[in-house]
């Protein structure tokens, strides 16, 4: 939120760039950890929604990606308690209180806050024209999903073919060595 409130370009800069593949942030962060580990997201020692993710968030993260998180003994335990729910398929989403249009009247008003510091929902829905032509994808844009697409295809195909092919040279080794004995 500070981005948001300081730096509105760059804020939406690093929001549009996280809605691209592979590019969270081209201007600094490379990966999906390195963001979270350089916004401290995953400092259990700092205060809950402050600047980090809640408990049962940094309890959900299954890999490593900093040993704070392993070596906390509070995230550990609810960790194991997430997994036994999990595995007993009774675990619960958080749930999030929606977005309060009374609440955009107050001083400070962050449509992903709510005054007391955690986070809502969603901000408020904006309709979209699905005929309006800036929703819709570029021609250069489409061209380059059906390219994409038909490149996945392709070597979908040619990793399914050389399998088969390997099977069938392992099938001819097989007799080869049959037939010499």
């Amino acid at each position: 939120m500070d981005l948001y409130e300081n730096d509105h370009g760059e804020y939406r800069s690093k929001v549009s760039d996280a809605m691209k593949p592979f590019e969270i942030d081209s201007g600094s962060f490379e990966t999906p950890p390195e963001l979270l580990e350089k916004t401290d997201a995953l400092d259990p020692d700092l205060v809950e929604n402050d600047k980090r993710l809640s408990d049962r968030a940094l309890a959900r993260i299954v890999l490593d990606i900093t040993s704070a998180l392993i070596d906390d003994k509070r995230i550990k335990d609810l960790a194991a308690k997430i997994r036994k729910e999990l595995e007993k398929d009774e675990y619960e989403m958080p749930l999030v209180p929606e977005f309060n249009p009374k609440e955009a009247k107050t001083k400070g008003f962050s449509p992903f806050l709510r005054p007391d510091g955690t986070p809502t929902v969603a901000g408020p829905v904006t309709a979209i024209d699905d005929d309006d032509p800036k929703y819709r994808k570029t021609p250069d844009e489409e061209e380059a999903e059906q390219l994409a697409d038909a490149e996945a295809e392709a070597a979908a195909k040619e990793a399914s073919s050389a399998e088969s092919l390997s099977e069938g040279e392992l099938v001819a080794d097989q007799d080869e060595e049959d037939d010499e004995e």
